[in-house]
């Protein structure tokens, strides 16, 4: 873990499980104010905390997530995706047709 005036730098190690489901859990249970920079398959996860977080990071801190915790933070994560997704393609339709695009 290191810091700087900006942003605070953190490392997490998943133990047990699959790194991806975490990292999937992870982001949409803790949201926007961290910011992952390593996205290539290791066992080490790298961030940087924005700030606005009520999780308190610290060195040697746990982290335990059941599977419902995940699968509720995934089913969000899809139906927020979807529901965009759904509001794109709404968008290009009402275009195509020459009508206002919703707000």
């Amino acid at each position: 873990m290191t810091s700087n005036p900006e942003r605070v730098d953190f490392t997490v190690q998943v133990r047990a499980g699959d790194e991806e489901l975490f990292l999937e859990w992870f982001e949409v249970a803790h949201g926007y104010p961290f910011v992952s920079y390593s996205r290539e398959p290791s066992a080490v996860l790298e961030f940087s905390d924005l700030g606005s977080t009520d999780r308190p990071i610290s060195v040697g801190v746990v982290i335990e997530v059941t599977f419902s915790q995940f699968f509720e933070a995934w089913l969000d994560l899809r139906a927020a995706y979807e529901r965009n997704e759904l509001r794109i393609q709404c968008n290009d339709a009402l275009s195509q047709l020459g009508l206002p695009i919703a707000d």
